[in-house]
């Protein structure tokens, strides 16, 4: 299992108040936590090192991802998801890419095997 970025920027004694850029990132996969909760996990490439890194977001994030999928095809996810209960996973008709993603550290998250930091996104372009 890779190590997790954000505990990494944390522990290197990083803290929320810094923002954080990702260019390029595509989105596909969505995990959706809770209403107005979601995250995507990806791999990224840090100081030579691969970590893991789970980018958590909200409606507004959602739904601009959501409109760069073409209409025909945004219609038929949309209902899709609908009735769904939390938590689940869909993905996306197509792969979207987000240019610049700005993010914050979020509060480290206890999972079942290990505890990592999510990346906040809170601008996006």
């Amino acid at each position: 299992m890779k190590p997790d970025l954000g505990l990494e920027l944390l522990q290197s004694g990083i803290g929320n108040d810094v923002a954080h850029f990702f260019y390029s990132v595509r989105f596909r996969t969505i995990d959706f936590l809770a209403p107005n909760s979601y995250s995507i996990m990806l791999n990224h490439v840090h100081s030579g090192n691969e970590y893991a890194v789970s980018f958590d977001f909200d409606d507004d994030i959602l739904a601009f991802l959501v409109a760069m999928v073409p209409a025909d095809l945004r219609e038929a996810f949309g209902k899709s998801i609908i009735g769904k209960s939390f938590p689940f996973s869909a993905e996306l008709p197509v792969d979207v890419e987000a240019a610049t993603l700005e993010c914050r550290l979020g509060s480290i998250q206890r999972g079942a095997h290990d505890s990592f930091v999510p990346l906040v996104i809170v601008g996006i372009s």
